[in-house]
């Protein structure tokens, strides 16, 4: 038997109560009220919550204030937030 005995719990201050709403299929139509847009391709480019990015591949280049690079097999790289890279 394993337990866990939990000594901190979760600070609930900082947590936010959102609504999002979904059309038929299933996609995101509306987050807090203000409406999600995409790209000819389905992706999500623009919301309330963030501005999305990709590039002619269709991989994901930037989202919220980071970057991805990608290799030549599609693989995500590296991050950057700021100066920070991550690899």
């Amino acid at each position: 038997m394993i337990e866990k005995q939990v000594t901190d719990p979760m600070d609930t201050s900082r947590l936010e109560v959102v609504q999002m709403e979904y059309n038929a299929a299933n996609r995101l139509t509306k987050y807090n009220g203000q409406e999600v847009q995409y790209d000819a391709k389905g992706n999500m480019i623009y919301g309330t919550m963030q501005h999305l990015t990709y590039d002619c591949r269709n991989r994901l280049t930037e989202a919220g204030g980071i970057s991805y690079e990608y290799d030549a097999e599609n693989t995500r790289t590296a991050s950057i937030c700021g100066k920070k890279r991550t690899e």
